[in-house]
This record gives C-alpha cells, structure tokens and sequence, in this order.
C-alpha cells in the first residue's frame, strides 16, 4: 500500500516530484497550531579587542665561524679581553677617587724665650788694606822666559831689545841670558874669536852706565856698580852711600852700605853675627866674596871695612822680571 503523502506547509515549496528530506524549522516546532517555539540564545561573553602587536625585526643572521672554528671560543675570548678591560677601567677609577688620608693638624708649640741679645756695637768702617810688602820665595814666581835663554821676555822688550823668541839674539851662540850676565850686549855679536874681554860690553853700548858718586858729599862712595841706563837712581834717606835704582815698570833695586864692627872681620863671621841663615856664598866677575840668600833676591858683598847689601824688591808685582839684571849689577860691582 502507498505510503500517504506528508503534509508540508503551504509556505515550503518542493523541489519537485522526488522524495526530500524535510527539516522543521524551529518556528513551526511547538505544534499543530502552528506557532513557533522560541529558543531563547545564551548570552555570550563580550571579549575586548585583542591589541595588536608591533611587528617584530628579523633577526639578524648569525655569521658562520672563521675557519671552521667553534663560535663558543670566540665569544670566550671577547668576554675575557671585556672583562680585563672593566677591570683595568675600574683600577683607575678607583685610584683616581680614593680620597687622600686626612692631613694631621700641626700642633702649635710655644718658642722658647730666647735671651735678649746684647745690643751690637756700631760697625767701623774698615780701612782700606795697606798693600803688603812683598814676599820673598814663595810669595812671588819667576817671569815669563818664552825663548829660556835665563832673560823673562821683560828684560828683552824693556832692556835689551832682543827678540823674546830667539834664544841667541846677536847669533854667537851664547844664550842672551849668559851675556847679560857677563856683562855682554847680547843683540850685539863679539869679534870672531873673542871670548874674553870682548868690546860688545853693554856699558859700551849704552845698555848700562856705571853708578860712582853718592848724593852726599860727606863721604866719597866707597863701590862703583854698573845699572840699566833707563832706570833712575835716587838716594836712600837712611844711608848717605846707598843708593835705589828704580826700574820702569815699579821694581827697585838698593844697595846699603854697613860698617864691620871689625875690619878684619870675614864676611861669613859677620854674616853669622848678624843671626842670618841659609846663604849660599860665591865670588863676583870681580873677584868679592859674596853670600846671596836662599830666594837670591838678598846679597851681601865683603867691601873690606863695609858690607855692600843690595836687595832686589819686586813691589807689588806677583812676578820677579829683572833677576839676572840684578846678577849682572853684582858681577859689575867694583871696589874704590
């Protein structure tokens, strides 16, 4: 028998002749009548907007290792060389805030009292020095001899105008000192053969003239002693037979005359009576017996009843420049 036909609301229309399935609307669910059943909707939690996130950067990429070497020993390495960096930074940083250890306060003494001073006198005013006399020995020091021909190169530009560099002036082959020591003119060369008693003398030739008379006629002179031409002979207060002979450039040499308590008296005897020591005696190239002293600066001659002191005074120079100028003026010394 045929299945009845299904009844279907008049507002549902057929798809057509074949068979359907039919689904009740929920409206239509409540009965024959016809009205819809209403389900209520549970109420769903509102949500809130979810916040939108900024775009994250890619990464960026990782190198590969160096020459197949591990990463993690690189990055040990920077740390270390990091950490000895921080630590070196943090050493001076430190050195240079440390503060400096508080200063001690200095506690105040109380100076002794000192003693008053007595007052002090008023300064004098000093005089000014008197210059000494000058020192024989080692006071004074020899002169220049550039050429060592026994003449300082003063004797040979004031006195004898020989040339201070050539040993032999007049070409005799004596040393100019040694001619002027024996009397001889030595700018002036001997007759070939000559040894003795030659013309070139230096009195001959107006070097030297000879000193006879005495500034007092009370009594004639007693010696006759030869000296340079350009010195000055002036008298000696203290002796009317002495005599200083003054040299241009401000020596002097004197010549004193004193009686022997006994005219036979040696020279060495009265040499010793007079308390003298040292002395060297020798003979003058005119045959008196002499004693020079030890700095030969200081001689004595036996003038028979007299003792002839002459005595070579360098002034206020440092130097002795005329020594063997005073040696000649004694080989020149002659008794009357």
């Amino acid at each position: 028998m045929p299945e009845p036909a299904m009844q279907m609301p008049p507002d549902v229309q057929t798809a057509g002749p074949q068979p359907a399935i039919f689904t009740m609307p929920e409206r239509y669910r409540g009965g024959a009548a016809g009205t819809p059943v209403v389900v209520p909707k549970p109420d769903l939690p509102v949500k809130p907007p979810m916040p939108v996130q900024p775009p994250k950067p890619a990464p960026k990429p990782v190198p590969p290792p160096l020459h197949g070497k591990p990463h993690g020993k690189v990055a040990i390495l920077v740390g270390i060389g990091v950490l000895l960096v921080l630590g070196i930074a943090g050493f001076f940083v430190l050195r240079t805030t440390a503060l400096p250890p508080p200063a001690s306060t200095p506690v105040a003494s109380t100076p002794p009292v000192q003693p008053t001073p007595p007052p002090t006198p008023p300064v004098q005013p000093t005089p000014p020095p008197t210059p000494p006399a000058p020192v024989a020995g080692a006071a004074l020091r020899p002169g220049t001899d550039s050429d060592s021909d026994g003449l300082t190169d003063v004797e040979e530009t004031v006195l004898y105008n020989t040339d201070p560099h050539l040993p032999s002036t007049n070409g005799s082959g004596y040393l100019d000192g040694n001619d002027v020591f024996n009397l001889y003119d030595p700018k002036v060369a001997p007759p070939p053969g000559c040894r003795v008693d030659c013309p070139n003398t230096l009195r001959a030739y107006g070097v030297t003239k000879p000193f006879s008379t005495s500034f007092s006629s009370a009594a004639p002179l007693p010696y006759v002693i030869d000296y340079p031409t350009i010195w000055t002979p002036t008298a000696v207060a203290s002796d009317p037979l002495g005599v200083s002979f003054a040299a241009t450039t401000g020596e002097t040499v004197t010549v004193d005359v004193a009686p022997k308590a006994d005219p036979a008296q040696s020279l060495a005897d009265w040499y010793a009576a007079q308390k003298l020591t040292g002395g060297r005696p020798f003979t003058t190239k005119g045959g008196l017996s002499a004693i020079a002293s030890d700095d030969q600066l200081t001689v004595y001659v036996d003038a028979k009843a007299d003792v002839l002191t002459l005595h070579y005074d360098a002034g206020i120079k440092g130097t002795i420049d005329y020594l063997t100028t005073f040696k000649m003026m004694q080989n020149s010394l002659k008794l009357k």
